[in-house]
């Protein structure tokens, strides 16, 4: 796994949560409606659905950052009950 790569992957994901966040789904549209994380209509995103479509938006076709259940499980967790800050200290995190 590059090094530079997974940095990419997680700067994209933090440029995700800056233009836009949201707690309690993965992405939501302009309107503040749920909608799949890889929809063109998403524009804001939770920590974890920030992580997914930063994948995607780079071209990945397999995920380069891999996280364990637990994590995924606390990051969604923290972003909601904690909010946006938490979700970028977690993604920092994972900068190599």
């Amino acid at each position: 796994m590059s090094r530079t790569l997974q940095m990419e992957v997680v700067q994209r994901a933090i440029a995700l949560l800056d233009q836009g966040w949201t707690y309690g789904a993965l992405a939501r549209d302009a309107l503040g409606h749920e909608v799949p994380v890889l929809s063109k209509r998403a524009v804001r995103f939770c920590g974890l659905g920030a992580l997914e479509r930063a994948h995607h938006d780079l071209g990945l076709n397999a995920p380069v950052i891999k996280t364990s259940q637990r994590f995924r499980y606390l990051l969604a967790t923290r972003n909601d009950v904690h909010g946006k800050g938490e979700a970028l200290r977690m993604l920092r995190e994972l900068i190599p």
